[in-house]
């Protein structure tokens, strides 16, 4: 199965999967972009994120995506891949991710408009919910609650997909 289609329909990227622990992403993708290996302990300063009820998540980047482990038990809790961002950057045609995760489903999916997109989920028998907003943005949920993850977003804007993620979250 590619990685866009198991992603899709299981939430792991590749071998990447919630509630991985912080030294198994690192074994898997190597050092988040911006560290250096003997400080990664640094990693548990910067980029903290405080919610209201109490979590607190570190953010790792690996090009074009990001990661979040909670700080209480270094476990992988959120998975983000950022599209739209990238293609409007300048590395138009570079949509970075780390070399074990590459392939051509990330650019495969950065060139689908909604319409290809919504074909693309119905030929692979894959069902969605959708919500829109207020502003034309618009994101499709995706139940994966029996694969380990509660399920994957993919988040559109205008008529270009802006960024996939997977979560734990309530439906």
């Amino acid at each position: 199965m590619s990685i866009l289609l198991d992603f899709l329909k299981t939430g792991n990227l590749g071998l990447l999967h919630l509630g991985m622990s912080f030294d198994e992403i690192v074994d898997y993708l190597g050092v988040p972009d911006g560290h250096l290996a003997p400080e990664l302990n640094d990693i548990w300063v910067d980029n903290v994120w405080a919610y209201g009820d109490g979590t607190r998540l570190v953010s790792m980047y690996y090009g074009c995506m990001e990661l979040r482990v909670k700080v209480v038990d270094r476990r992988l809790t959120y998975i983000k891949v950022m599209i739209l961002a990238q293609l409007e950057d300048d590395l138009k045609n570079h949509l970075l991710i780390p070399d074990v995760l590459s392939g051509y489903w990330l650019e495969l999916l950065a060139m689908l408009n909604y319409n290809e997109l919504l074909n693309y989920l119905a030929v692979n028998e894959i069902q969605y919910i959708e919500r829109r907003l207020i502003g034309g943005l618009l994101y499709l949920t995706i139940d994966t609650r029996t694969e380990g993850s509660s399920g994957v977003q993919i988040w559109v804007e205008g008529n270009t997909i802006d960024l996939i993620t997977t979560r734990f979250f309530e439906f």
